[in-house]
């Protein structure tokens, strides 16, 4: 998607240069993330219907930013205090606030009709439904948003290693974020918290990362039947009430706001290119933001 804008934004001038295009004609508007879910959707439908199943075209309600979320994405540092003081990083606010912004969802969201259609087959049913869901999505991705994938998941997946690209290039080869990050790193050593790399994104992502694997830890122990293994990026939530997870969320809340202290200038710089990497992969791939 970026790559065509930027052919697209070339075109403009091009046609201007040449004084093909009336200045009056207003710019064709692109398909929102949203219009091209639907036409998957609607493509999906249609080839599991061919295929002998019921579906049912479905696209999440658009996600609502506030004023406050806006803030925090472009890196102010008071907006991003307040949240800090309240939900930390984000991890075990989930159990004291369950879904509270910037927080783990702590479910799915809006009901997704085809969850009642599934449910109600058979197991010989759910595995053919799902060894046709597949190549339909494959199929629908390819015509509505021109991605070669093998399932949702693996459009998930290549959309994520996009935003890992996207970092590696414009996060953690920018030499003003190097040093940031650097200076942000020494500070926290200062405080006594263990520094594993002070790579602008590994730094960024040093804090979230600590809580959600002392999280995960104690949801393995809980149910070792969902421990897989530990090198899997699930996260386990365990099973535990508001007023026992309030403790590990205060280690959270002091942690986050020292991290932030030290990190002023980082996020500053940091989190309005982060946005807007995060922006352009949910254009791209037509994701909706969580």
């Amino acid at each position: 998607m970026h790559r065509r804008l930027a052919a697209a934004a070339l075109l403009t001038l091009a046609l201007a240069a040449c004084g093909s295009t009336p200045a009056a004609q207003p710019e064709a508007a692109q398909p929102s993330p949203q219009d091209r879910q639907r036409q998957l959707q609607t493509v999906l439908a249609d080839c599991m219907k061919q295929k002998g199943f019921e579906y049912v075209p479905y696209v999440p309600p658009a996600a609502t930013v506030t004023d406050e979320e806006r803030r925090r994405d472009s890196g102010d540092y008071e907006a991003t205090k307040a949240h800090r003081a309240k939900y930390g990083f984000g991890v075990w606010s989930s159990i004291v606030y369950p879904n509270g912004p910037g927080t783990m969802p702590r479910d799915a969201g809006p009901s997704n009709p085809n969850d009642k259609i599934i449910s109600s087959l058979s197991e010989t049913q759910t595995g053919a439904y799902y060894a046709a869901l597949d190549p339909c999505y494959a199929k629908a991705a390819k015509q509505a948003l021109g991605k070669d994938v093998k399932s949702k998941m693996d459009l998930f997946k290549q959309g994520a290693q996009t935003v890992k690209r996207n970092v590696a290039r414009e996060i953690d080869g920018d030499p003003g974020l190097v040093d940031l990050a650097a200076a942000m790193g020494d500070c926290l050593k200062g405080k006594g918290y263990a520094v594993a790399s002070a790579k602008p994104s590994a730094l960024a992502r040093r804090g979230p990362d600590r809580f959600q694997d002392e999280m995960t830890e104690i949801g393995r122990e809980q149910q070792p039947g969902m421990a897989g293994s530990k090198n899997e990026n699930a996260i386990i939530i365990p099973e535990m009430t508001a007023d026992q997870a309030r403790p590990h969320l205060d280690k959270e809340i002091k942690a986050a706001l020292d991290d932030l202290e030290c990190g002023k200038d980082f996020y500053a710089a940091y989190q309005p290119k982060k946005t807007e990497i995060d922006r352009r992969m949910l254009e791209e791939f037509a994701l909706e933001r969580s």
